[in-house]
């Protein structure tokens, strides 16, 4: 069986995207690149990859020479993401069935 590993991108990502849905950094939180580097585990490169999602995200803004601060978040921010990310998982799953082999298949009811 292939385990799958998610880019350190990624992982820093889904860990600063729940930190700040779940309010560990309030609204307007300063987030210092290097730090959150240190407080992840994670390099410098995939903290500020994630960064820039987060920014396209709305939940951070990167202001240039000045620094990185969380957005507020609305219930609304919160239920478009997980509404936009139901339909995401709908579709990645048919495509799934549809376009993987039979290995695959039986990889996947394993995990």
């Amino acid at each position: 069986m292939t385990e799958i590993v998610e880019p350190l991108g990624t992982r820093a990502y889904q860990e600063l995207w729940r930190r700040i849905v779940h309010l560990d950094y309030p609204p307007l939180t300063p987030l210092q690149d290097k730090q959150l580097s240190l407080e992840l585990g994670f390099g410098l490169a995939p903290v500020r990859q994630a960064l820039r999602r987060l920014e396209y995200d709305g939940l951070v803004m990167i202001l240039p020479r000045r620094g990185t601060l969380t957005t507020e978040i609305g219930i609304r921010t919160v239920q478009w993401e997980l509404e936009i990310r139901e339909e995401l998982e709908g579709l990645a799953g048919r495509l799934a069935t549809k376009r993987g082999s039979r290995e695959q298949h039986d990889e996947l009811l394993d995990l």
